[in-house]
């Protein structure tokens, strides 16, 4: 069976606006976006997929990846913004809207930064 796309989804979630036209010059954009805003995924999670090759770990706000070859890649998450895109990227997370959420991934990542 193959997974539904919510392209639109996909498209808000990297910021991208511009033409749908299968065009060289459009997939070059949609590329162009996707590596500056989803840095440490590709995308099975956004299919639902999960990644054979690595394991995500995160504590408090230091998000870690594991790859199975034995690299580690980490990020110290800074801004509640960046803690919901972990969330909701490779950890695979559906989270509610609104600010009491954000708030408190706010405290966790001053907390954390203290």
């Amino acid at each position: 069976m193959i997974p539904v796309f919510d392209l639109d989804a996909y498209f808000d979630r990297i910021r991208y606006s511009g033409g749908r036209s299968p065009t060289l010059e459009t997939l070059r954009n949609i590329q162009v976006h996707h590596t500056e805003t989803i840095p440490f995924e590709n995308l099975n999670p956004l299919l639902g997929w999960a990644a054979r090759d690595r394991r995500y770990a995160l504590l408090n706000n230091e998000f870690a990846v594991h790859y199975l070859n034995g690299r580690t890649e980490r990020r110290v998450l800074t801004t509640a913004a960046e803690m919901r895109e972990i969330l909701q990227g490779p950890i695979g997370l559906t989270l509610p809207a609104g600010p009491e959420l954000d708030n408190a991934l706010h405290l966790l990542s001053v907390s954390s930064n203290a």
